[in-house]
């Protein structure tokens, strides 16, 4: 019971669906495998405590005077798994005991194995299905590509974003794939979304201290006035002289930005990098600003945006 708590506990902070189908069939194999050991164990021993005048399949194959504890665990381990699957051995029944436990073995096994392998073959094709409905998505988007002649480095870009969006989309629940949440109330709701975003916003200090004063502004704050986006390698997230709309707050990748006040023989330089659990453009909170340079995405980014029109 506990080895099964400890193994539903592993599984819940494990996103990935591939590795569940996985672990489902790596259970249901140690599970075929544990039973085949038990069987293989009475087999011996049902054999082992018959009177030594009758015969059995010990007697028989000599293991009474010869052969180790090892060799002999094997080769009831080797006739159990027999049982299970369309194989054959040099070991049988050699006495009525014997002969009624091999038929109650293969009756088990009749039922075991074919649900086992049933599971097995589900799995499989789950395995199948996902990894093809991939594929087919990704040859749609070349095709695409190709016939609206899209230059080679565009389709590049374009390509390695979606194959990080759908690999995030694997890895990650959204809440849209949750249909439950959706019949939960509006107050239980808004305080999921304050505890999903709280944590991000409060790295800054005004933001620490909304929290501290007002739990609930932090929460309105939190469901009406933030949204999140993401940016492909290269995006640019904002130009100079544009007007500022968001606080930025990264959750992943790394922004940089650059001045239109620095150059370097006439290309500007890159005045620095935000990263994870950074900020920029705070400014926007506080008065109506106009960007004095641009930013750009150094890797496949994600970030929460704060509405300066929500403040």
């Amino acid at each position: 019971v506990k080895l099964q708590k400890l193994i539903e506990t592993i599984m819940d902070h494990i996103d990935s669906e591939h590795f569940h189908i996985m672990i489902g069939m790596a259970k249901g194999t140690f599970f075929v495998l544990g039973m085949n050991h038990i069987i293989a164990c009475i087999w011996y021993g049902l054999s082992n405590s018959t009177s030594e005048d009758a015969n059995s399949w010990i007697v028989n194959t000599n293991f009474d005077t010869e052969g180790s504890f090892v060799y002999k665990y094997l080769t009831s381990l080797h006739w159990s798994l027999t049982q299970f699957t369309p194989a054959s051995m040099e070991v049988y029944p050699r006495n009525i005991h014997e002969r009624l436990f091999a038929v109650c073995v293969l009756i088990f096994a009749l039922l075991v194995f074919s649900s086992f392998l049933s599971s097995i073959t589900a799995s499989m094709t789950q395995l199948r299905q996902l990894s093809w409905k991939f594929d087919k998505n990704l040859s749609l988007l070349r095709k695409y590509l190709r016939t609206h002649a899209i230059s080679p480095t565009l389709s590049i870009r374009i390509l390695r974003y979606v194959e990080y969006k759908l690999e995030k989309r694997t890895s990650e629940v959204r809440e849209s794939d949750v249909s439950l949440l959706n019949i939960l109330s509006s107050q239980l709701h808004m305080e999921l979304v304050q505890e999903t975003y709280e944590p991000i916003l409060t790295k800054h200090p005004f933001f620490y201290q909304f929290a501290s004063a007002s739990s609930s502004a932090m929460r309105e704050l939190c469901n009406k006035g933030t949204s999140r986006t993401s940016y492909s390698v290269g995006d640019v997230t904002f130009t100079e002289r544009s007007k500022s709309e968001h606080m930025i707050f990264i959750t992943k990748g790394h922004l940089q930005y650059f001045s239109m006040f620095r150059k370097h023989k006439g290309k500007c330089q890159g005045d620095s990098v935000v990263k994870v659990g950074e900020w920029c453009t705070e400014a926007a909170l506080w008065t109506d600003w106009e960007h004095v340079g641009w930013m750009q995405a150094l890797e496949n980014s994600e970030v929460l945006l704060v509405s300066a029109a929500k403040m």
